[in-house]
């Protein structure tokens, strides 16, 4: 369940069994990906979150699949990877979340899941907020409404953000956990609508020690270039100097458009040639 880096994957995106994207079928997406010359791509749908992880069941069924979609998902899937065979290799996969105090419920999900992976992703989106998890990515106000009176300032977040993808990397979630931890640097999504400062170059203690566990642990980091097709952001999740330095701690970095629409696929390849050729 962990494909070897290459060059020309797309490791990160989202299909039409996705509640809040396009509609989009994927079969389309990946044309377009065939079409600008990729030869691997990633289909990884969001995992349901823990049953009653939000007040708002409503909400919570927007934002990943719901639990009896999943071998619906994971079939058509099957069924794309082998209409798209000698054009494209099309990895099954998903997207899980980690939640702190949740992981005996990953861990079991993963068990059951993860043996019919060909991919998957760990990424964070939420956090403990005000009464309840707050998702980092859902809005300014949201975030300023949800997380910021919690944490007190905007520095403290970004640095209780960084804690938490050290603990994702160092969580057990049993044999199953995915070695690919999805879009590090989300917390900057509404970088041009909040003050961040210097906190996109200076990142905080834990950031070296997650570099460290990420090389010791075999893991590898989605770079992904869905904040460069969003006006609140402007550039990949991951900020250059942050990007280097993961290079430099060899810690292999994989290309995602966490596509959410055809137009994304080429849009995100776009923004990755513009501000990723360090890569």
């Amino acid at each position: 369940m962990t494909p070897t880096p290459h060059p020309l994957w797309d490791g990160h995106s989202h299909t039409q069994f996705c509640a809040h994207g396009s509609g989009d079928r994927a079969e389309l997406m990946i044309e377009q990906a065939i079409a600008l010359g990729f030869t691997r791509y990633s289909l990884t749908e969001h995992a349901p979150l823990p049953p009653g992880l939000l007040a708002d069941a409503k909400l919570q069924l927007e934002l990943a699949l719901a639990p009896e979609l999943v071998m619906p998902y994971l079939a058509w899937a099957r069924g794309v990877k082998e209409r798209y065979q000698g054009q494209i290799e099309v990895l099954v996969g998903l997207e899980v979340d980690y939640l702190h105090g949740h992981e005996d419920y990953t861990r079991q999900f993963l068990n059951e899941f993860g043996p019919l992976l060909d991919d998957a992703l760990l990424s964070l989106h939420f956090l403990p907020g005000v009464t309840d998890y707050e998702m980092l990515d859902f809005s300014k106000d949201d975030l300023l409404r949800g997380l910021l009176p919690r944490y007190g300032s905007l520095g403290a977040l970004h640095d209780a953000y960084w804690d938490a993808l050290l603990a994702s990397a160092l969580a057990d979630l049993g044999r199953y956990k995915p070695k690919r931890l999805g879009h590090p640097g989300l917390i900057y999504k509404f970088r041009k609508e909040l003050d961040f400062g210097d906190l996109e170059t200076h990142p905080p203690p834990a950031f070296a020690r997650f570099l460290k566990i990420c090389h010791e642990g075999g893991y590898s980091l989605d770079n992904n270039m869905g904040g460069t097709y969003k006006a609140s952001c402007g550039q990949p999740y991951l900020p250059a100097g942050l990007c280097r330095a993961a290079l430099a701690a060899q810690v292999p970095l994989v290309y995602g458009s966490d596509a959410h629409s055809t137009k994304a696929v080429e849009q995100a390849w776009k923004g990755y040639e513009t501000h990723c050729q360090h890569d």
